[in-house]
């Protein structure tokens, strides 16, 4: 089942400044994560947790793909050419850090609509943002949930 949020009936300005608080998952305070889970529960579908469940403060020192991983269970992969409002874009890291490998997901974001997505970081809170050619090289692609009748992510199987 395919997400219908009408881009029209949106606003926006509810998400925008929602401070940036670790595991987070309200309008007082929410994460990356958090922010898009706010934002599908908010419009009636719901993502549970969406496999966000306990990670430690270094997981991308540990292991910089789980992100992505975990990410890839819950929908289809898009293209960033193909992105659509409500999929769930992947953002790389900015760590300029030559000992870091800086070709991991390392944030997600919402899109909200062909230019803008809703996303949340740890120096400005949940803000939107706006697609330039200066910040593409760090989008990745986007995952479109999949959703069962009841508006639940659907986890994709083992095999799928």
């Amino acid at each position: 089942m395919s997400v219908t949020i009408d881009p029209d009936n949106l606003a926006p300005k509810e998400f925008v400044g929602i401070p940036y608080v670790p595991k987070g998952r309200s309008f007082e305070g929410c994460d990356c994560i958090g922010l898009v889970i706010l934002w599908f529960r908010e419009h009636g579908y719901d993502l549970g947790d969406a496999g966000s469940e306990q990670y430690a403060e270094d997981w991308s020192d540990e292991d910089p793909q789980r992100y992505l991983q975990t990410l890839l269970h819950y929908g289809e992969f898009v293209d960033f050419r193909q992105v659509q409002p409500n999929d769930v874009l992947m953002i790389l890291n900015h760590d300029e850090d030559p000992e870091k490998d800086s070709k991991y997901v390392d944030s997600i974001a919402v899109v909200i609509d062909p230019g803008h997505y809703l996303v949340s970081t740890r120096e400005l809170g949940s803000r939107v943002g706006t697609f330039t050619i200066q910040n593409l090289k760090y989008f990745v692609g986007a995952i479109r949930p999949t959703f069962d009748e009841q508006k639940r992510l659907v986890k994709k199987s083992a095999s799928a």
